[in-house]
């Protein structure tokens, strides 16, 4: 959660890079060793710093995912072993198709940052950006993660954490108990 809010904050500061995009377009004198002009740097600037974002939430999104194939394995182990595990399939699929929400959202983040760049007023534009877009984006992540967070106590209450003969360890080892 730390990282998404970071993510904010970046996104919060390139808001003043906007503000300074619609200005620098009105100016077409050339820097000295990149060629590009002051507005086009600016866009650049802002692109590699969404692209960044982008990312990041892709990266999360993933984590989801690898998150959610753990889980689906533990579920089936357990399910071997005569454990009803039909509630926690059930919660593990609503987080799946939260998951899923996430990517979509994700995906209209892409298409509006590459609309905002290409707008006649950058500056309003990314405003819907970082208001709607990344919030959506944002939001519909946490609850993904929050959907795997109640699967795993759904586990835990059918007594899938106990009688495991194992525990995990920080470096992600098992040692016996």
């Amino acid at each position: 959660m730390n990282k998404i809010l970071k993510i904010i904050g970046l996104v919060v500061l390139t808001s003043g890079l906007l503000g300074n995009v619609a200005s620098a377009a009105a100016t077409t004198s050339v820097t000295d060793k990149t060629g590009l002009t002051k507005a086009q740097e600016k866009i650049a600037r802002i692109r590699n710093f969404t692209s960044a974002m982008e990312h990041r939430f892709d990266v999360i999104a993933g984590n989801l995912d690898s998150l959610a194939k753990r889980i689906e394995n533990k579920i089936a182990e357990l399910s071997q072993e005569g454990k009803d595990m039909t509630q926690a399939k059930a919660k593990l699929n609503d987080a799946k198709l939260k998951i899923q929400d996430a990517k979509v959202e994700l995906t209209n983040l892409k298409q509006g940052v590459e609309t905002m760049l290409t707008s006649s007023d950058p500056k309003k534009a990314f405003y819907n950006v970082r208001v709607k877009l990344v919030k959506n984006v944002m939001g519909k992540i946490k609850i993904a993660h929050q959907a795997l967070v109640d699967t795993i106590k759904t586990i835990k209450q059918a007594g899938g954490a106990q009688g495991t003969g194992a525990t995990t360890t920080s470096s992600g080892t098992s040692t016996a108990q």
